[in-house]
C-alpha cells in the first residue's frame, strides 16, 4: 500500500513539473520564436546583399529559404523586383527602417532587413508562435489523456480491495454475518481483510452460541409453563368462584408468556439458518385461512380480501406453519394498533424480470409516526403509543414476521397510504415448477 501510494505521488510529481515547465514556456513574456526568425532573416540577408547582382544565384538562395526554413522573402532594389519566392511578391515597405524590424501583419511575422545600395528584404514567416503553442498543447493533451489511461488501471487496482472490504463491512452490518472478504496479500488493506474476517467469524461464533443458549433456555420454559397452565386449568374446577377470575388471568398471563417463548424458537431457528421444509402454497388459500383464523379470534372485526388479476392458482414456496404465522402476526399487529375497516390485498406484479406475489394489509388507524418508521422491525422495539395505552405485545411480531419472509426470498416493507393509517406489504417470489 505504502509502495502504491508512493509510486503514485512521483508520477503525479512529474505531470506537475512538466505542465510547470510548458505554461512558463507558454506564458513567459518575450517572444522567442520571433527572435529567432528574425535572426534568421538577417543571416539570410547579409548573403543576398552579395549577390544583388548576379540574379540567378539570389533566386537560388530564396528558394532554399523557402524550402528548409519555410520563409517566404521578396528583395526590392528601390521600385525594382530583385528577386523572390512567393507569387505575388510581399509588397516593398513604404520606408525603409534603418535596422531589421519584426511586427505582425494578417497573424503573421513580417520582417523588414536593410540591405546595401538602398535595397531590402521582405520576410514573411509562418506564424510559429502559434503554431508552436498548438503543437505543444496537443503534444501536452495526448500526454495527459495517455498518462490517464494508463494510470486507469493503477487507480483502480489501488481502490478496488478498499471498495470490496467496505461492501462486506456493510453486508456484515446488515446482519450477513457469514459475509468475509477472503483477500490474500501482504499490504496493509489485505492485512485489515483479513482481521477483519478473523474478528467476524468470532462474531459470528459468539452470536450462535448465544442463540443457541436462548434457543435452550426458551425451550425449556416452556416446559414448566405448560405445567404451570394444566394446573391453573385444573385448579379452576375445585376453586372458589372468587378465586377462578385470578386463575383465569394466570392462563392469559401463561398463554402470553408460551407465545412469546415460540417467536423467540422461531426467530433463533431462522438466525441459525436452519433448513426450512418447502412446499407450494396457494395465495388466495393462505390469506383466506389467516382472514378466517382472525375473525375466529376476533369475531365482532371484519376484514376484507381485496384479489388482483391473475392471483388465482398463483402459489409461493415456502414452509406453510411459518408463512401462516407471518398474516396471523400482520392481521393481529392491525387489530391491537389500528382500526377498521382493514383490508387485505393479494396482487401479482412482475419486476425485474421475475413474477411477484405481494399482499397488503391494510388499517385506517393512526397510522405510524415517522420517527418511528425506522425501528419498525426491530426485535422488542414498540412505539410510543402502544406503550402509552398499554396494548400488549412483546415487539417480536414484526421483527419475526420479516425475517421469516427474507428467509423465503422475499421482503416485508411499510407503505405509508395516501388515505391514512398502515399498510405492511409482503413480497415472495412466485412459485415456478421445474420444467414449466
Amino acid at each position: 500500500m505504502f509502495w502504491r501510494v508512493y509510486r503514485h505521488a512521483v508520477v503525479f510529481v512529474l505531470i506537475a513539473g512538466v505542465g510547470v515547465f510548458l505554461g512558463g514556456q507558454l506564458l513567459r513574456g518575450g517572444n522567442p520564436w520571433r527572435e529567432l526568425q528574425r535572426r534568421q532573416v538577417e543571416l539570410l540577408a547579409a548573403r543576398y546583399s552579395d549577390l544583388l547582382a548576379d540574379r540567378p544565384a539570389l533566386e537560388r538562395e530564396l528558394a532554399r529559404a523557402l524550402e528548409i526554413l519555410e520563409l517566404e522573402v521578396t528583395v526590392w532594389q528601390g521600385e525594382r523586383l530583385a528577386g523572390t519566392n512567393v507569387q505575388p511578391p510581399i509588397p516593398a515597405p513604404r520606408q525603409i527602417p534603418s535596422a531589421p524590424d519584426a511586427d505582425w501583419e494578417d497573424r503573421r511575422l513580417r520582417i523588414i532587413v536593410p540591405l546595401r545600395e538602398g535595397a531590402v528584404a521582405v520576410a514573411h514567416g509562418e506564424p510559429w508562435p502559434e503554431r508552436a503553442f498548438g503543437r505543444q498543447l496537443v503534444a501536452l493533451l495526448l500526454f495527459l489523456g495517455l498518462l490517464g489511461l494508463v494510470s486507469y488501471p493503477f487507480a483502480r487496482g489501488l481502490i478496488r480491495p478498499l471498495e470490496r472490504l467496505t461492501d462486506v463491512v456493510r453486508r456484515f452490518g446488515r446482519g450477513e454475518h457469514t459475509a468475509r472478504a477472503e483477500m490474500r496479500g501482504h499490504d496493509e488493506v489485505a492485512q485489515l481483510a483479513q482481521a477483519f474476517d478473523d474478528m467476524a467469524g468470532q462474531v459470528q461464533r459468539t452470536l450462535a452460541g448465544q442463540r443457541a443458549l436462548l434457543a435452550n433456555v426458551s425451550h425449556e420454559l416452556r416446559t414448566p409453563l405448560a405445567r404451570m397452565r394444566m394446573a391453573a386449568e385444573l385448579a379452576e374446577g375445585h376453586a372458589a368462584p372468587e378465586v377462578v377470575r385470578y386463575l383465569e388471568e394466570i392462563n392469559l398471563d401463561v398463554g402470553e408468556l408460551d407465545r412469546m417463548l415460540e417467536e423467540l424458537v422461531t426467530a433463533v431457528r431462522l438466525d441459525l439458518a436452519a433448513p426450512l421444509s418447502r412446499t407450494p402454497v396457494e395465495a388466495v388459500g393462505w390469506v383466506e385461512r389467516a382472514v378466517e383464523r382472525f375473525h375466529g379470534l376476533h369475531p365482532t372485526l371484519s376484514v376484507r380480501i381485496d384479489r388482483g388479476a391473475g392471483v388465482e392458482g398463483a402459489r409461493v414456496e415456502g414452509d406453510a406453519g411459518l408463512l401462516r404465522r407471518v398474516l396471523d402476526n400482520l392481521l393481529e399487529n392491525a387489530a391491537k394498533h389500528g382500526a377498521p375497516p382493514f383490508a387485505v390485498e393479494l396482487t401479482r406484479a412482475e419486476r425485474a424480470g421475475r413474477s411477484w406475489v405481494d399482499v397488503r394489509v391494510r388499517d385506517q388507524g393512526p397510522g405510524i409516526p415517522p420517527d418511528e418508521i425506522d425501528r419498525l422491525f426491530e426485535p422488542f422495539a414498540r412505539g410510543a403509543l402502544a406503550r402509552a395505552t398499554g396494548v400488549p405485545g412483546s415487539g417480536l411480531g414484526l421483527a419475526l414476521a420479516q425475517r421469516i419472509v427474507t428467509a423465503h426470498g422475499g421482503t416485508l416493507t411499510f407503505e405509508r397510504p395516501e388515505s391514512g393509517g398502515a399498510c405492511f406489504r409482503v413480497t415472495l417470489p412466485l412459485y415456478v415448477p421445474q420444467g414449466a
